[in-house]
């Protein structure tokens, strides 16, 4: 995880970045809007972005490599269960 919002939070999230932003993990903001502002070529590795409403603006070119990634495998479920 990279950044994880109080899921109490009422306040939305901007991100930036630029052709020389990595990010290498995952934004969970489950409650509010993420705004995402790309001004070039920002490169992810095994990024995710969780957020209740995701915007993406402005010169974006995300590049996300998930190669090597756990998020990127399959895995044998037996049981989902969501907890409150």
């Amino acid at each position: 995880m990279l950044f994880i919002q109080n899921p109490s939070a009422t306040a939305g999230s901007l991100i930036s970045g630029n052709a020389a932003t990595t990010f290498d993990g995952t934004f969970y903001f489950p409650s509010t809007t993420v705004d995402y502002n790309g001004g070039g070529a920002s490169t992810f590795q095994c990024a995710m972005i969780v957020g209740y409403i995701v915007n993406i603006s402005g010169n974006s070119s995300i590049q996300n490599n998930t190669t090597g990634c756990y998020a990127d495998t399959k895995q044998a479920v037996e049981r989902v269960r969501l907890v409150a």
